[in-house]
């Protein structure tokens, strides 16, 4: 049979271990196992999506922008360009990961949030279902046993109904309820990069933070208008809402765990 060690790659590295053998100060042989930097796995991975979604998101992310700096009157074009980033998130990971059924369940239930939000943006209905989108991306990133989701799901009705009892505003007990399975979400996502750093992990923890910050902007701009919050920061914050939210999922939509890294 063929003897791979005859290999000129081979015998390259063998000249090169046994240079270093002999001069211990000279430069060490190569690692060729050691693992490409996340920065450049990274680049590597979105230079293989095909350009139509990168061009799409770029386009319609600076054009929401542009407008809600310089034109911010034009809010039925803006939030549609809005909307239609968010669609165009759910139908690429769709399209891309057909497997990944929590992936595209988690992504479906935050346009069907966002859908409601459009109608009314402090609907409890809409963050509701944003805690439902929350709860299957919990599932995929914990891969958790159906025992432990009810488990969750006990916890959660718990938490709802000493609220109930405790005559606490509704719409603060499911946003404590959302905001606790965002950051479990977010603790999870860290966890996953730590063990495996590949390119869905990274990307689910960028995906994250930035849906974090998001959702910080969100609750700045709902005190601003109960005048908890002075009323002018409600502008800012809503812009940078969505200057978080719509990259965060973009890549919340590249962290597939079907994804072959």
């Amino acid at each position: 049979g063929f003897n791979f060690t005859n290999h000129p790659f081979y015998a390259k590295i063998n000249l090169s271990m046994a240079r270093h053998a002999k001069h211990p100060s000279a430069t060490a042989p190569p690692n060729y196992c050691t693992p490409r930097p996340i920065s450049a796995r990274l680049t590597a991975y979105f230079r293989k999506i095909p350009h139509v979604w990168p061009i799409l998101w770029f386009s319609i992310y600076i054009a929401f922008l542009i407008l809600d700096i310089f034109l911010p009157t034009s809010f039925f074009l803006i939030t549609a360009l809005k909307y239609l980033g968010i669609f165009l998130c759910f139908v690429y990971a769709w399209r891309r990961f057909p497997q990944d059924h929590l992936l595209t369940l988690a992504l479906a239930f935050t346009l069907l949030a966002d859908t409601v939000f459009v109608v009314n943006n402090t609907s409890i209905i809409g963050i509701f279902v944003f805690c439902i989108a929350q709860f299957f991306h919990f599932a995929r990133l914990r891969r958790t046993s159906t025992a432990a989701l009810l488990v969750y799901f006990v916890i959660v009705l718990a938490v709802f109904f000493f609220g109930v009892t405790q005559k606490i505003t509704p719409i603060f007990i499911i946003a404590a309820i959302y905001a606790g399975t965002l950051g479990l979400n977010l603790l999870s996502s860290a966890g996953w990069y730590l063990r495996e750093r590949s390119v869905a992990a990274f990307c689910a923890l960028i995906g994250f933070i930035l849906f974090a910050l998001c959702d910080c902007c969100v609750a700045t701009s709902y005190f601003a208008t109960t005048a908890v919050f002075p009323a002018y920061l409600y502008d800012y914050a809503n812009f940078f809402a969505w200057a978080f939210y719509l990259p965060s999922q973009i890549f919340i939509s590249n962290s597939s765990k079907t994804m072959i890294q």
